[in-house]
């Protein structure tokens, strides 16, 4: 918690040190994650991770007032983590239920993001890509936390995502999905290497 909040005192402390046309705009952004993790095992099996939903919001300021190019800085909280799932079987083997467990990774995510904006008459799409650098900041787990206790403090990533934004004033709404994959794991021994990745799907507003 007092690395987003930081965080949240750099960005805006950003804005009032830096006015006119290099700060194009700043908001907030919030919405849903779908999360998952790859489990790879040096002996070539792979672990069957089921998708969690999750949250996601945080603050952004768009710097540049190029004509199509902006470039973004972000600073999220966001949930990762994954789902696993067993069958339950009665003493014939016939399936009676599927039991889930939850394991919920919390990380400040700060991305670095150049955006490409097309103008239309009533709509901006836009494209962004750009690293991403997301610091763990806790967990909660029903079975992996042997696992979760070593994870690593910080992973790099990256994320890619197209969103659309009126052009209404003097605020803007807009909607954006993003693809967020990890470069770096997790988690990593001889044996087992984790990774996480993420789509999101998040409104938000900006001035």
């Amino acid at each position: 918690m007092g690395r987003i909040v930081v965080a949240t005192l750099f960005v805006l402390l950003s804005f009032s040190g830096a006015r006119g046309q290099l700060l194009k705009g700043y908001g907030f952004k919030a919405g849903m994650v779908v999360a998952n993790q790859d489990f790879d095992y040096s002996a070539g099996f792979q672990a069957d991770t089921k998708n969690r939903s999750g949250l996601n919001f945080g603050i952004f300021a768009e710097w540049l007032s190029l004509p199509s190019l902006s470039v973004l800085t972000e600073a999220h909280y966001i949930q990762k983590g994954h789902v696993d799932e067993f069958v339950q079987t009665d003493e014939f083997a016939t399936p009676i239920r599927i039991i889930k467990f939850d394991q919920r990774l919390d990380y400040l995510s700060i991305p670095l993001l150049a955006k490409v904006t097309l103008r239309t008459k009533h709509l901006l799409p836009y494209l962004i890509a750009g690293p991403r650098f997301d610091f763990l900041l806790g967990y909660k787990s029903d079975t992996a936390g042997e696992i979760y206790r070593e994870l690593k403090d910080a992973d790099v990533g990256g994320t890619i995502g197209l969103g659309v934004e009126s052009t209404s004033r003097p605020v803007k709404v807009l909607l954006e999905f993003r693809y967020s994959p990890d470069f770096t794991s997790a988690y990593q021994t001889d044996l087992l290497k984790v990774k996480n990745s993420s789509f999101e799907i998040l409104f938000g507003v900006r001035r």
